[in-house]
Protein backbone atom coordinates (compact mmCIF):
# COMPACT_ATOMS: atom_id res chain seq x y z
CA UNK A 1 0.00 0.00 0.00
CA UNK A 2 1.24 3.45 -0.96
CA UNK A 3 -0.40 6.22 1.03
CA UNK A 4 -0.07 9.75 -0.18
CA UNK A 5 -0.94 13.30 0.79
CA UNK A 6 -2.48 15.77 -0.56
CA UNK A 7 -4.79 19.11 -1.14
CA UNK A 8 -7.67 18.08 -3.55
CA UNK A 9 -8.20 21.33 -4.63
CA UNK A 10 -4.24 22.12 -5.45
CA UNK A 11 -3.48 18.75 -7.15
CA UNK A 12 -5.34 17.25 -9.07
CA UNK A 13 -5.30 13.28 -8.32
CA UNK A 14 -7.74 10.79 -9.81
CA UNK A 15 -8.52 9.74 -6.23
CA UNK A 16 -10.20 12.60 -5.28
CA UNK A 17 -12.31 13.54 -8.70
CA UNK A 18 -15.92 12.80 -9.51
CA UNK A 19 -15.05 10.65 -12.84
CA UNK A 20 -13.10 8.37 -10.76
CA UNK A 21 -15.47 5.12 -9.91
CA UNK A 22 -15.57 4.50 -6.25
CA UNK A 23 -18.47 4.79 -4.76
CA UNK A 24 -17.90 4.68 -1.54
CA UNK A 25 -14.38 6.34 -1.45
CA UNK A 26 -12.50 3.54 -0.03
CA UNK A 27 -8.97 4.90 -1.37
CA UNK A 28 -9.08 8.72 0.61
CA UNK A 29 -9.16 9.60 4.32
CA UNK A 30 -8.89 12.67 5.61
CA UNK A 31 -6.07 13.29 7.40
CA UNK A 32 -6.69 17.45 7.97
CA UNK A 33 -9.56 18.32 6.59
CA UNK A 34 -9.46 21.83 7.86
CA UNK A 35 -6.58 23.05 6.31
CA UNK A 36 -7.62 20.47 3.20
CA UNK A 37 -4.80 17.55 3.41
CA UNK A 38 -6.12 14.37 2.62
CA UNK A 39 -4.34 11.02 2.26
CA UNK A 40 -4.90 8.53 -0.62
CA UNK A 41 -4.00 5.56 -1.89
CA UNK A 42 -1.86 6.06 -4.72
CA UNK A 43 -2.01 2.12 -6.56
CA UNK A 44 -5.59 1.70 -6.04
CA UNK A 45 -7.26 1.26 -9.75
CA UNK A 46 -10.46 2.05 -10.54
CA UNK A 47 -12.37 2.97 -13.79
CA UNK A 48 -13.02 6.65 -15.18
CA UNK A 49 -16.55 6.76 -15.92
CA UNK A 50 -15.80 9.24 -18.58
CA UNK A 51 -12.46 7.46 -20.76
CA UNK A 52 -13.75 3.65 -19.01
CA UNK A 53 -9.75 3.53 -19.11
CA UNK A 54 -8.18 1.98 -15.34
CA UNK A 55 -6.80 4.84 -13.54
CA UNK A 56 -4.63 4.54 -10.59
CA UNK A 57 -5.21 7.00 -7.77
CA UNK A 58 -2.53 9.21 -8.31
CA UNK A 59 -2.75 9.71 -11.74
CA UNK A 60 -3.82 13.11 -13.42
CA UNK A 61 -6.35 14.05 -15.61
CA UNK A 62 -7.34 17.70 -17.74
CA UNK A 63 -10.78 16.53 -16.48
CA UNK A 64 -10.77 16.69 -12.77
CA UNK A 65 -13.62 17.71 -10.71
CA UNK A 66 -13.40 17.63 -7.33
CA UNK A 67 -15.44 15.26 -5.08
CA UNK A 68 -14.28 16.15 -1.61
Amino acid sequence: MSIGQLNPHHMKACAFCKYWYDPTNSAIYPKSPAVGLWEYEQRVVKKCTITNMDRRGCDLCHRYVCKV
